[in-house]
């Protein structure tokens, strides 16, 4: 899970530095990057996005580090 925390706030920082400010927007795009693993990963990866990323996203737009232990505090969560 660790990695895909990772990919996710990597791609949320593109997605922000890019000048979309929309939490929305930034979760929709990583729904996509979901949608482009195999299947066996894109529930673990929706169910990341889904619970996680709202924190995250809102995290980054307050102006938090991305890098500093948005990942942390993501629950562990079994592949399925």
């Amino acid at each position: 899970l660790c990695i895909l925390c990772s990919v996710s706030v990597f791609m949320a920082e593109v997605y922000l530095q890019q000048g979309h400010v929309n939490a929305t927007a930034v979760q929709s795009t990583l729904y996509d990057v979901c949608d482009s693993l195999p299947a066996a990963l894109r529930y673990t990866c929706e169910a990341f996005v889904y619970f996680q990323s709202p924190r995250i996203i809102n995290e980054m737009l307050a102006g938090a580090d991305p890098t500093a232990g948005a990942c942390v505090h993501a629950p562990a969560q079994p592949l399925v």
